[in-house]
């Protein structure tokens, strides 16, 4: 049975959504600035008022004659900077939502889930004095500590240094476990990391969905393969997907002809992109062949680089 379920529509942002979420289920969903992520959560968490309906078990959440405010949704909402009260501690920045609850064990609910991310040594700090890791963890154990029935996570790890970011994402994959959560990321290891569903959204509409790793390893469209730093390919009455990194690039007629869009360092390669492929190739190879945007070049690849799949 699915925990929640929602259809909704923002005319004037051209957003129309319907999903199901399962108990225990995480989501991932991904895609660009301005595809729809950000007013999905929004509907969820009571920030705006869609058309359409959703539940949250047996809550109305919004409906034609329903809206239930955010505080009583049962929801969690984690943003991208932590938000901590700066004039509390942390304890009582964790403590603060089962404390306004009337749980008298709001203390010992605060040091649980402190202990649970590693910051009881941070107990008695303030907001201020945290660095961005250290209040990130505390963000995610006072979104915990109000045992809510569903996560939110905006960008979580999107104003952290990139020090920061992996030891954030090991404890998001032990802390996110069996927990009913959506999390909204541009990182596909993010994705990799947390999620057992990926939903990949494009102009306000879910573009590709299904099991994280059939979704970002066997994509169906040309937008989900990209998100995925693959090339999709079609083969006959099938599809394919390889990487960049197999496949080579030649001013000599090979395989596939192409006329080069755009060079984006890589890592330790450059990334050579026309209308169909992408390679990534040495820099000393880009040099040699004077590549810019507008050169033409083949591009080709080993058949058995390619995994073929169906198309649905």
């Amino acid at each position: 049975m699915p925990v929640l379920d929602l259809t909704a529509q923002v005319a004037a942002r051209g957003f129309d959504v319907t999903l199901s979420i399962a108990e225990g289920e995480t989501v991932a969903v991904l895609g660009p600035n301005g595809a729809g992520k950000s007013t999905l959560l929004g509907a969820i968490a009571g920030l705006l008022r869609p058309s359409g309906r959703a539940t949250l078990g047996g809550t109305v959440l919004f409906d034609g004659s329903t809206f239930t405010p955010p505080h009583q949704r049962g929801i969690s909402l984690l943003a991208q900077d932590a938000l901590l009260f700066p004039h509390l501690s942390v304890l009582d920045n964790v403590a603060f939502g089962p404390r306004s609850a009337g749980r008298r064990d709001f203390r010992e609910r605060a040091l649980h889930w402190l202990a649970e991310v590693e910051a009881v040594h941070l107990a008695e700090r303030r907001a201020p004095q945290l660095s961005g890791g250290q209040a990130q963890r505390v963000a995610i154990a006072r979104a915990l500590a109000s045992e809510p029935r569903l996560l939110l996570l905006d960008e979580p790890m999107a104003a952290l240094d990139v020090s920061a970011a992996p030891a954030l994402r090991r404890l998001l994959s032990t802390v996110l476990r069996q927990r009913t959560a959506i999390i909204v990321t541009h990182e596909i290891l993010d994705a990799y990391s947390v999620a057992d569903r990926v939903i990949v959204m494009n102009y306000g509409h879910i573009v590709e969905q299904g099991p994280t790793r059939e979704v970002l390893e066997r994509p169906r469209t040309a937008f989900t393969a990209a998100l995925a730093g693959l090339n999709l390919i079609e083969v006959g009455d099938q599809l394919g997907a390889i990487r960049p990194a197999d496949v080579t690039i030649s001013p000599i007629p090979t395989a596939h002809p192409g006329t080069v869009t755009d060079l984006e360092p890589h890592g330790d390669f450059v990334r050579v992109r026309s209308a169909d492929l992408a390679a990534d190739v040495h820099p000393r190879l880009v040099a040699d062949l004077d590549l810019a945007p507008g050169s033409s070049v083949w591009f080709d690849f080993t058949p058995g680089r390619l995994s073929v799949y169906p198309r649905v």
